[in-house]
């Protein structure tokens, strides 16, 4: 397997994992970008997840020896409502965890994540739209200096548009496909 292929199976890996806990997640930042329109290489993957105390040990125990996480650490994202990080051990690529604050504009955004067919997994991943507002408010908040953000935000492509062939995956059936009438659920308001 190449490193991309291995970085996408640790972030399906955990997309599963949340799956099987029935938390409510998406996947964000530049992977979300490279699905979503303009493909581009990442050192990390963002995932907004709204996890609970209930989920810490299931969690962890379901991601396995393969990955470096601290179950303290997500104790204190989950309090703090802040982040925490995965690491998938083979390749030491990190994943960076968000546990939201849950108002409105992130129950809304949570809910409009769409769902992605990568071969035999699935992968909720935030909408078009809803990158180019990430990309910038980043922008925005990084006093209009971070240019990488700009950039992915004015080249988005038609959100219609997938970007299956740019996706870094060994097998490509199905990769980056879209569920649209299959939405991640909504958490109520």
């Amino acid at each position: 397997m190449s490193p991309q292929s291995d970085a996408l199976a640790a972030v399906l890996r955990v997309g599963a994992a949340l799956d099987a806990l029935g938390v409510t997640y998406a996947v964000g930042g530049s992977f979300a970008s490279s699905v979503q329109g303009v493909f581009r290489t990442t050192n990390d993957v963002d995932v907004v997840a709204a996890l609970a105390d209930e989920h810490v040990e299931r969690f962890v125990t379901l991601l396995g020896a393969d990955f470096y996480v601290d179950a303290e650490m997500i104790r204190d994202a989950i309090q703090h409502r802040s982040e925490f990080n995965v690491i998938f051990q083979p390749i030491i690529f990190k994943i960076d965890v968000f546990v939201p604050r849950l108002d409105v504009i992130t129950r809304r955004e949570l809910s409009r994540a769409q769902v992605f067919d990568f071969g035999a997994r699935t992968l909720r991943v935030i909408s078009a739209e809803d990158v180019i507002v990430q990309k910038l408010y980043w922008y925005r908040i990084g006093h209009h200096v971070a240019q990488r953000q700009w950039e992915d935000a004015r080249r988005r492509e038609d959100p219609t548009r997938r970007a299956r062939s740019r996706l870094p995956s060994g097998d490509r059936r199905g990769a980056g496909r879209s569920r649209s009438a299959r939405e991640a659920p909504c958490l109520k308001e």
